[in-house]
C-alpha cells in the first residue's frame, strides 16, 4: 500500500532509526544482531562491500560507491579470481569481507545523499539524511560506540603522503579515516547511525574521542618502531605527521651496533655458518639466486658440506631457495614444530607473504651440537605469530641470536598487522622480549636484513615493554572487546584454507577473552565456552565451491566476523 504522508517520522528504537518518507517506500533501519542495515523500499544501502552486511535481511538491490560496485557487482571477478590463482601468495595488502555472490546494483534513491568517507575500505562511503530540522548521517565502520573502532587490521593498507607500502602500512587507512570523521563533523549531524552498534547521540563528542585515540595509538607505534632503521626518520616522521600533525615523536634510543664475526657470511637474507672442517649450516635461502652462490660456494672448495639449513620464517624472501637446497644436497630443514606445519603446507594458512613452496626434509628439535657450534632452536613468535630464532654459541665467543626479521637496532617489526602480534603478557613481542632478557649472557641479535648485529641493554629492552603496555591499554580504548580481537584477523579461520579433495577442514576460534565465551556460526552456537586463551575447532564439511562463514558472540554484540574457505582450482 502507498504510503502518503507530509512528513517524516524519525524514531530512535533501541539504537535503531526507523524512517517513513512521503513517497511510496520508506527509509528505514532494520538492526539485527548488532548491524545497522539501512534500506529503501527493497534495497539496501551500503557503506562498503564487506560481506558481514550481506544477506541478514533479504534485499533486491543494493546501493554502493562507484569505487568499491565491483565487489558487490561482481567479486569473482573484480577479486577472488585473482586472488585463488596467485594472488593469496605473497599478499602484501590483504583485504577482507569481500562478497562471494553476484549482487544487483542501482543508483541511490532520492532523498538521502551519498558521500565519500574512505576509511575501514578504500572507498566506502556514509550517507546524509535530512528531515523535520535533523539531520541523520548513516557513517558505516568509521566510528563505533563513543568513540571506537571494530579493528586495526582492516586499516593496513600502503600510505599515501609517505613512502611504505601495504606490508608494512600499519595504520595507513587511519588519515583518510579522520578526514572522513571531520567531514561528517562539518555536517553538524543531530545523530550517527553506525554500521554496527547503537546510534551515537553525541556525535561530535565521540569523533573527536575516537580520532584522539587513534593519533594516542599511532604516537606509541612509532616510539619502538624497526621501520626507523630501515626506511629513515623522514619517511617515517612523515607518516606520524599525517595522523597526529607535526610534533616530536620520543622514541627508543637505537641499539648499539658490533662487527659480523668472520665465521659468517651474508647475502640477501641468507647467512652462512662457516665451521673449522670446513662444512656450513645455512639460515634461510631466499631465492634461485641465493642458492646459486651457494652451490658455487660448494664447487669451490669454499664449502665442503651443507650440515643443515634453519628457516626463521615462511615469508617468500626467506623460503623459496631452501626447497632447491634440500633437492640438491638432501640436507635436513631445521625449524621449531609451531612452524612445521605451514612450511610443509603453505596451501593451508592465509597470511601475508606466504612462501608457495613446500618444505621436505624437516626436523624438529630443541637444540644441535655441530662442529665447534651449539644450537638452541626455538618459537619466536616476533614479526609473525608463526616465526622461530635460533640462539648459536661457538666456543669461548658470545651468543648470536638470530631472530628472522623481529627486531631491528631502532626497536620491532610488527608493521604488518596481519601477521597476528597479539598484546598480552607472555605473547608476541612480550615473550620475545623476555626471552632475551632472560638470556645470560646477553647475546647479540642478527636479523636477515640488517648487517651489523646489535644488543638491547637492559634499559631498551624495558622500554620497549613498558611502551607495549601502554599500547594495550590505549588499543582497549579504542576497541569494544578485548585487545588481541582488535589485533587478530584470524581468531575465527578455517584450516586448511585452501581445499583439496581428501582434505578435512576444521573451523577454529581462539577466545583471547579472559573468560569463557561461546559463538554462532550462521546463527547457530555451534561453539560452547570456548576457554580463555585457548582455541577450539570443529571438523566441516568438504565445500565443493568457496564458502564465508558469519561468527558471532553471544556474550559480546560487538564481536563479529566473517572467515572463508576457498577450494583448490588445481
Amino acid at each position: 500500500m502507498k504510503t502518503k504522508m507530509a512528513l517524516l517520522a524519525l524514531l530512535l528504537l533501541g539504537g535503531c532509526v526507523a524512517m517513513k518518507t512521503a513517497e511510496d517506500a520508506a527509509f528505514r533501519v532494520v538492526t539485527k544482531d548488532d548491524h545497522n542495515l539501512l534500506f529503501h523500499g527493497t534495497t539496501q544501502l551500503l557503506c562498503d562491500f564487506r560481506r558481514d552486511a550481506l544477506d541478514l535481511v533479504p534485499a533486491e538491490a543494493y546501493c554502493i560507491g562507484e569505487g568499491e560496485r565491483a565487489f558487490v557487482e561482481n567479486p569473482q571477478e573484480a577479486y577472488w579470481d585473482a586472488f585463488i590463482e596467485k594472488g593469496r601468495f605473497s599478499e602484501t595488502e590483504p583485504v577482507s569481507f569481500v562478497p562471494l555472490g553476484r549482487r544487483r546494483v542501482v543508483p541511490v534513491p532520492e532523498g538521502i545523499t551519498q558521500f565519500d568517507t574512505p576509511g575501514l575500505t578504500r572507498n566506502s562511503v556514509s550517507y546524509c539524511l535530512d528531515r523535520d530540522g535533523k539531520r541523520t548521517v548513516f557513517a558505516g565502520n568509521l566510528i563505533y560506540g563513543d568513540g571506537q573502532i571494530l579493528n586495526l587490521y582492516d586499516f593496513q593498507d600502503r600510505w599515501e603522503g609517505a613512502k611504505i607500502g601495504g606490508y608494512h602500512g600499519y595504520m595507513a587507512r587511519v588519515p583518510k579515516l579522520i578526514a572522513s570523521l571531520e567531514k561528517i563533523k562539518a555536517l553538524n549531524p543531530d545523530t550517527i547511525v553506525p554500521a554496527r552498534g547503537k546510534a551515537i547521540e553525541k556525535p561530535r563528542q565521540a569523533i573527536d574521542t575516537l580520532i584522539s585515540r587513534l593519533q594516542q595509538a599511532y604516537l606509541n607505534y612509532l616510539s619502538i618502531n624497526a621501520l626507523w632503521w630501515y626506511f629513515g626518520a623522514e619517511t617515517m616522521t612523515a607518516s606520524g605527521h599525517l595522523i597526529f600533525g607535526e610534533r616530536v615523536i620520543p622514541r627508543m634510543p637505537e641499539a648499539q651496533k658490533f662487527d659480523m664475526p668472520p665465521w659468517l657470511t651474508e647475502f640477501a637474507t641468507t647467512r652462512v655458518i662457516h665451521a673449522g672442517d670446513g662444512s656450513a649450516f645455512i639460515i634461510d635461502c631466499s631465492g634461485k639466486r641465493e642458492f646459486e652462490r651457494i652451490v658455487k660456494m660448494v664447487e669451490a672448495g669454499e664449502i665442503k658440506r651443507i650440515e643443515g639449513v634453519f628457516i626463521t620464517h615462511y615469508h617468500h624472501d626467506h623460503v623459496p631457495g631452501v626447497a632447491l637446497l634440500v633437492e640438491k644436497f638432501d640436507c635436513p630443514v631445521y625449524c621449531s614444530p609451531v612452524c612445521r606445519n605451514i612450511l610443509e603446507r603453505p596451501g593451508d594458512y592465509r597470511m601475508p607473504c606466504v612462501a608457495n613452496v613446500p618444505i621436505k626434509n624437516i626436523r624438529c628439535v630443541e637444540s644441535l651440537d655441530w662442529a665447534e657450534y651449539a644450537f638452541r632452536f626455538m618459537h619466536f613468535p616476533g614479526q609473525t605469530l608463526l616465526h622461530d630464532a635460533v640462539l648459536v654459541t661457538r666456543k669461548n665467543e658470545r651468543p648470536i641470536l638470530f631472530v628472522g626479521d623481529s627486531f631491528s637496532p631502532t626497536g620491532i617489526d610488527d608493521y604488518c598487522i596481519w601477521n597476528r602480534n597479539f598484546l598480552e603478557e607472555g605473547q608476541g613481542y612480550f615473550y620475545c622480549l623476555d626471552v632475551i632478557r632472560d638470556m645470560e649472557p646477553r647475546p647479540l641479535i642478527i636479523n636477515q636484513h640488517i648487517v651489523p648485529p646489535f644488543e638491547f641493554d637492559d634499559a631498551r629492552i624495558e622500554y620497549m615493554l613498558n611502551q607495549l603496555r601502554l599500547r594495550r591499554e590505549l588499543l582497549s580504548e579504542l576497541f569494544p572487546y578485548p585487545v588481541n580481537f582488535g589485533m587478530d584477523p584470524r581468531w575465527a579461520r578455517f584450516e586448511p584454507y585452501c581445499v583439496q579433495p581428501g582434505d578435512a577442514p576444521r573451523l577454529i576460534i581462539l577466545n583471547h577473552a579472559k573468560r569463557p565465551l561461546s559463538f554462532y556460526v550462521d546463527g547457530k552456537l555451534l561453539f560452547r565456552n570456548v576457554p580463555p586463551g585457548e582455541e577450539r575447532s570443529i571438523p566441516w564439511p568438504l565445500p565443493r565451491a568457496t564458502q564465508s562463514v558469519n561468527i558471532r558472540c553471544r556474550e559480546i554484540p560487538a564481536l563479529q566476523t566473517s572467515t572463508e574457505i576457498l577450494v583448490s582450482p588445481l
